[in-house]
């Protein structure tokens, strides 16, 4: 797409955002339609086997999954006179990319930096590679990234956290970072969730927007999860949603997500979506949309806190909220799905009687379920 005519003749239906007659096409540019044939197929042939201008009887019209794909693949501008930290970010960021390796010497002259700057930095990343389970490796000249696909994916989703300073996930600081358009998905998604009686707030649908972007970023450079011996979910509602999420996916962005990927997006929707009509769940019925394991949990630990502390928080609609936040917190720490909380430091310092009372809680339930639970988790 370097010749300035095709540019020309992609933009021209991207203003249009419609099909347009061959011969409209023609006479826009003062050629034959047998020429603007022969142009579309050069432009087609550089974004083979994905087709950019599709044809048909209507005329030509720009595929507006595949020119997003474009834009996102396309390399940008790299960026000078970067901060110690925002040069290791870059540096990470390549790396993941970049899974064959990065040479130091090319680095060196991207970046404007000397190799030894960039060795110093790379034994900066070590102490925070560790906490994803990655490392790198070096082979000569180049650096390589090791590890597991879904640990480098922590590992952007944690970049994102820090460059954009959005804890609270807002939809524009997603779409900025990863070029995405994801207003009119986010809607479509919502209303899937909604068919199977899930329920996400703004803070967590901004979460399962985070993941599926960053899942088809990497599916889309065939960058998979391949483990295996998930789990078997294929009986639970989180499934149906994530198999009809999927088809939303393609649709969309024009990636597949199937096997471990629809596994770990079943996953996602387990330890993140809530059941939407608590109006309907009372102690009788919970049993039918929650296994009994969590119910019985959480009764002992009220009970333990009752013996312990003197606090009395029984209470049908807060046993039943309880429940559920336990339910999916055990499976996002199983999973290793942890969330972010924005306001954990706010609550530590504003209510430490009550944050005290949560830590009581989370050991209990560590103890019992053989989990790791953060500080984060503890506050929500």
């Amino acid at each position: 797409m370097k010749k300035e005519r095709e540019r020309e003749i992609i933009q021209f239906l991207l203003n249009k955002n419609d099909w347009v007659k061959a011969d409209i096409f023609a006479k826009q540019f003062s050629v034959s339609t047998r020429s603007i044939r022969k142009y579309v197929n050069e432009i087609n042939e550089t974004t083979s086997p994905a087709v950019l201008i599709m044809s048909s009887n209507h005329g030509y019209k720009i595929n507006e999954n595949v020119y997003r794909g474009i834009l996102r693949k396309e390399p940008k501008e790299t960026p000078v006179g970067l901060t110690p930290l925002e040069r290791l970010y870059y540096l990470l960021k390549q790396s993941i990319v970049h899974s064959e390796g990065m040479d130091i010497f090319d680095l060196s002259e991207e970046i404007y930096v000397s190799t030894s700057t960039i060795e110093g930095d790379l034994k900066k990343a070590k102490s925070l590679l560790e906490k994803f389970n990655l490392s790198f490796r070096r082979d000569g000249d180049l650096f390589i990234l090791n590890g597991l696909e879904r640990d480098k994916r922590k590992l952007m989703s944690h970049i994102f956290y820090e460059e954009t300073k959005d804890q609270f996930l807002h939809l524009e600081s997603i779409q900025s970072a990863f070029g995405y358009d994801l207003k009119d998905f986010k809607e479509e998604l919502i209303k899937v969730l909604a068919s199977y009686n899930l329920y996400v707030n703004e803070y967590t649908i901004g979460n399962i927007l985070l993941h599926i972007v960053i899942a088809t970023e990497r599916v889309s450079r065939h960058r998979t999860i391949s483990e295996e011996n998930i789990g078997a979910l294929s009986k639970t509602k989180e499934y149906r949603a994530a198999l009809d999420i999927a088809q939303l996916i393609k649709s969309e962005f024009g990636t597949t997500f199937e096997g471990a990927e629809l596994y770990y997006l079943t996953i996602l929707l387990i330890s993140k979506a809530t059941i939407l009509s608590y109006d309907n769940l009372n102690n009788e019925n919970l049993g039918e949309y929650i296994e009994q394991h969590y119910i019985n949990l959480v009764n002992e630990i009220i009970q333990k806190v009752k013996d312990y502390y003197l606090v009395d928080i029984y209470g049908d609609e807060f046993l039943i909220k309880f429940t559920l936040h336990i339910r999916n917190l055990i499976n996002r720490a199983k999973h290793n799905y942890l969330s972010k909380n924005p306001l954990t430091k706010q609550i530590k310092s504003s209510y430490p009687l009550i944050y005290d009372l949560a830590v009581f809680i989370s050991n209990e339930i560590q103890k019992r379920e053989k989990i790791q639970i953060n500080e984060d988790e503890i506050a929500y």
